[in-house]
């Protein structure tokens, strides 16, 4: 048991652990088996400590469930909640294991497609969606291009259709996620007083 902040920092540094607390499971040599992040109830640690020591890791257990998401779905037309979910939970669990290509892939898969047809995932889509991006965009500098590229076509749209709600919130998320709020200020500033593109981009600014 290590204090990242402390004598745990260079184990923190080599594992590339970024959240607590984070198990780490490792061979004899160090080699990394498999790695638990967060609070589990008892019954999930011990189910994935098992799988974990049994040579089914986080990544391996997350692409099942994309797949059973994908068997369940295959009678019903449309993507469905829970294949949405497991595409998001690979996504976390490759970025965790340093993967951030493939990472990448499956979050825009996300924001592009999946949480935009599952209705109910679209709070999550321009808030814990586009944090998890920008925080893989920070490591993987094609993550901040395709933010850019998303944050430049919501401008556009939020230019040129006052009629399209979503772009706003849109537009606030993703410069929140490239650390650039200033972007969307010179925006609002931009907008006549009263236009109703400035409520939408009040709204985002409240959770800047």
């Amino acid at each position: 048991k290590l204090d990242a902040e402390k004598e745990g920092r260079a184990v923190a540094q080599r594992y590339k652990v970024e959240a607590y607390p984070t198990l780490l499971l490792l061979k004899a040599d160090g080699t990394e088996v498999d790695r638990i992040i967060g609070y589990r109830d008892p019954a999930r640690f011990a189910e994935e400590f098992s799988a974990g020591a049994a040579g089914k890791g986080s990544v391996a257990r997350a692409v099942e469930a994309v797949a059973r998401a994908a068997d369940a779905g295959a009678t019903a037309p449309g993507i469905t909640h829970d294949a949405v979910k497991a595409r998001y939970d690979l996504a976390r669990a490759l970025l965790q294991t340093g993967r951030y290509e493939e990472s990448l892939g499956h979050y825009l898969w996300c924001y592009d497609e999946g949480m935009i047809k599952v209705s109910s995932y679209a709070g999550v889509r321009t808030s814990f969606l586009t944090s998890d991006i920008g925080r893989l965009a920070a490591k993987y500098p094609p993550a901040r291009e395709a933010l850019e590229k998303r944050r430049d076509d919501a401008k556009a749209r939020l230019l040129n259709d006052p009629g399209d709600r979503r772009a706003p919130l849109e537009f606030s998320a993703l410069n929140e996620a490239l650390g650039e709020n200033q972007t969307t200020l010179a925006v609002f500033e931009q907008l006549p007083a009263g236009d109703v593109r400035r409520r939408g981009l009040e709204i985002g600014r409240a959770h800047v």
